[in-house]
């Protein structure tokens, strides 16, 4: 009779399966309580489309804010385009609010998801008017565009001598698209469009003919472009006393990039640009703002700001919707949607049916607020 020849098994081999099990067990243990805590989820990517070039502040500004309120519910993720945000949230699988979401097309884009599975975001700088069509899962700590659009509009008509009005935009950009059609509807006087390619050079032909005349630039083009815009225009001799300048809305969410063209500006009569912090308000004695430049060696900028808003409201919100174990949805909503918010950028409110922070939008002088 033939027999099988069975190896016993080396003695060891019962104990690294034992320690296999153990490690397997520790990591879905492991993994589930991460999952199980990560009911506030921050995308902690420091860039930001067009707006801005990078950041490496974020991380610091959501620290700070849950450091200080000692809440320790949240799950940091990062990722490097738009496109991955919905795949990470989905990965994660148990996030009631998402923070760290700054362009329009990134909320837009998540939209569908946040609807489908009752989460909420709160961006701090979602602007597009399309975002309301989202209310009640996105939420903005900013006005909406249009909101900015009237200030320049009325700063336009206030000024003394504005001359021709030149309107710069940019031909391929939806925002820029959507904020000259706003502003056509709030001016009512004669404005010729100047459109700015996203590389190569632009026609100038008709500015230069006024050269030697008052006129008005206004920009709607994000800060890159119009950077690129200004300074081709000062080296043709088109930006003195005899020009005002007005810039987009989205020039105020990151001023720094304009430092090495205070020159441009300085040759210029007015600058003028939209911001939600009135310069005559000091937001710098605020103990973020003291840390942040001790920090970075820099004083915070809008966005950041924003950013430690965004996180404090979430946090503020997310303790009275869970005050035992169980996490409410509709009392999140309620708490935001209800009572005056108090944020190192100013105080805000949302008003019923509306997406976007209600505060009001000051008109300030572009030198000042590059000034140290």
């Amino acid at each position: 009779m033939m027999g099988f020849n069975v190896k016993k098994p080396h003695p060891l081999a019962g104990e690294l399966l034992k320690t296999i099990i153990l490690l397997s067990v520790f990591l879905l243990t492991f993994l589930f309580a991460q999952r199980a805590l990560a009911f506030i989820c921050i995308n902690d990517n420091p860039k930001l489309s067009s707006i801005v070039l990078y950041y490496n502040s974020f991380a610091y500004e959501h620290t700070i804010a849950f450091a200080e309120n000692k809440f320790s519910d949240y799950l940091l993720f990062s990722t490097e385009e738009d496109n991955q945000l919905l795949r990470k949230i989905s990965a994660i699988g148990s996030c009631n609010v998402i923070l760290g979401v700054h362009t329009s097309r990134a909320c837009l884009l998540i939209a569908p998801l946040l609807r489908e599975k009752d989460i909420v975001t709160i961006s701090p700088s979602c602007g597009a008017n399309e975002i309301n069509t989202q209310y009640p899962y996105v939420f903005c700590l900013l006005p909406n565009t249009e909101q900015f659009i009237k200030p320049i509009a009325q700063g336009l008509k206030d000024l003394k001598n504005p001359g021709k009005v030149f309107v710069l935009y940019e031909t391929t950009n939806f925002y820029s698209n959507a904020e000259l059609n706003l502003f056509k509807h709030a001016y009512k006087g004669a404005i010729t469009e100047i459109p700015i390619p996203h590389y190569g050079t632009f026609d100038m032909k008709e500015i230069i003919r006024h050269k030697d005349k008052h006129y008005t630039l206004v920009f709607f083009s994000y800060p890159l472009a119009s950077i690129k815009a200004l300074i081709e225009m000062y080296r043709n001799g088109l930006i003195g006393k005899n020009v005002s300048i007005i810039g987009s809305s989205s020039w105020h969410v990151n001023l720094n990039v304009f430092q090495k063209i205070k020159y441009i500006f300085s040759a210029a009569d007015k600058v003028l640009l939209t911001d939600i912090v009135p310069q005559q308000k000091n937001f710098k004695n605020n103990r973020f703002s003291d840390e942040f430049s001790v920090t970075f060696k820099r004083s915070p900028l809008l966005i950041d700001l924003l950013t430690y808003d965004a996180d404090q409201l979430a946090i503020k919100c997310y303790n009275y919707a869970k005050p035992g174990d169980k996490y409410d949805a509709r009392r999140f909503r309620h708490c935001i949607t209800h009572g005056i918010h108090h944020g190192v950028a100013g105080d805000f409110s949302f008003k019923p049916g509306s997406a976007f922070a209600s505060r009001p939008i000051y008109l300030v002088d572009m030198l000042t607020e590059l000034s140290p």
